[in-house]
């Protein structure tokens, strides 16, 4: 089952040469500062383009989206009709990422494609984050509708370039890791899961990864204990390991473990408040991220050894489940008390 889990229709960020032509858009945005107002090349660039820069939301064609720090940066929207209106965010931390949130949230149901020119705005290509961040949906259990699936932006300088493709190369990732935990918890196996993630990071290259499910698993108690409770879902441990092959800067591997409980009733110790059972399908998170983290460091070819571990689990209530009091082993023949 888990080998056939869709993923969401995800954004899709890459970096165009301005001859890109605005027939093609549903949407186009030039962002630029206030200081950059009267300069003749952006009033040429936005007439081409058919985005007036006066009149503000006055036309259908053009609004004022916001501002960075201090009124530094303005957005220029044409193409939509009516942008959307401002969803409250509690998690925004500074003016930077709240313009960029604004701005994803007013283009984002604008249609297929956008395009972005940012040669007049001096802003840093981590704005970004938040902007790519705010474009997800997780959808896949939804009727097909258009949203926007592709961000053309213009192209600046090397450095700035770099930076970008590199954030958007991430967020495959990120998008991926977000789908895996959205998953409904009925829809996901352990050992299905780990198999679909080794698929999918072994497309990368310098990447290996393994599986250990099935009777191997009894090897690694303290994981096998707290699977046990379900055995039509018996728990799988994934190890992957990205081995540059130039030299890196550490010679022992930096290790990262995540936690992989794809959905936690609580064992013997049930939890009984449906709020938190509601939420326990994210007990996944932990090794979701993990997965992500591994993938853009082979991605972005960073000179680093690093070996990854996810175990993951269903923890149920059933009369094989651990009890209080059990005794487990590690590895190394260390034995613990299940509390």
């Amino acid at each position: 089952m888990s080998h056939t889990l869709k993923s969401s229709n995800w954004p899709n960020l890459r970096l165009i040469s301005p001859e890109e032509k605005a027939e093609k858009y549903d949407a186009i945005v030039i962002l630029c500062d206030n200081s950059e107002l009267e300069n003749e090349s952006l009033k040429a660039r936005a007439e081409e383009l058919s985005i007036p820069l006066n009149g503000f939301g006055g036309d259908g064609r053009a609004f004022r989206v916001g501002y960075s720090p201090r009124g530094g940066t303005v957005a220029f929207i044409g193409k939509i009709s009516d942008p959307g209106r401002r969803r409250k965010n509690p998690y925004i931390v500074s003016p930077q990422r709240s313009f960029m949130t604004l701005l994803a949230e007013k283009i984002k149901s604008a249609g297929r494609t956008a395009l972005i020119d940012c040669t007049w705005a001096n802003i840093d290509p981590q704005w970004f984050d938040a902007f790519l961040s705010v474009l997800y949906d997780f959808d896949c259990y939804k009727p097909e509708f258009p949203h926007l699936t592709d961000i053309h932006v213009v192209k600046k300088n090397d450095e700035w370039n770099r930076e970008l493709g590199e954030l958007a190369q991430s967020y495959k990732w990120i998008y991926f890791a977000r789908d895996m935990v959205n998953h409904p918890p009925g829809a996901k196996t352990p050992e299905g899961v780990a198999s679909l993630i080794k698929e999918r990071v072994e497309t990368i290259p310098n990447i290996t990864a393994s599986v250990i499910a099935g009777e191997a698993i009894k090897e690694f108690d303290l994981i096998w204990r707290v699977g046990k409770g379900s055995p039509k879902n018996p728990p799988a441990l994934l190890r992957i390991e990205y081995a540059p092959l130039e030299e890196t800067t550490n010679k022992k591997p930096l290790v990262l473990v995540g936690k992989g409980v794809l959905f936690d009733q609580g064992g013997i110790t049930a939890k009984t408040d449906d709020g938190d059972l509601a939420t326990m399908k994210l007990d996944c998170s932990g090794a979701m991220g993990i997965a992500a983290v591994i993938a853009i460091a082979a991605e972005l070819k960073l000179p680093l050894k690093v070996v990854a571990y996810m175990p993951f689990v269903v923890n149920m209530l059933s009369h094989e489940a651990g009890l209080p009091g059990d005794i487990g082993r590690l590895k190394d023949e260390t034995t613990v008390e299940i509390s």
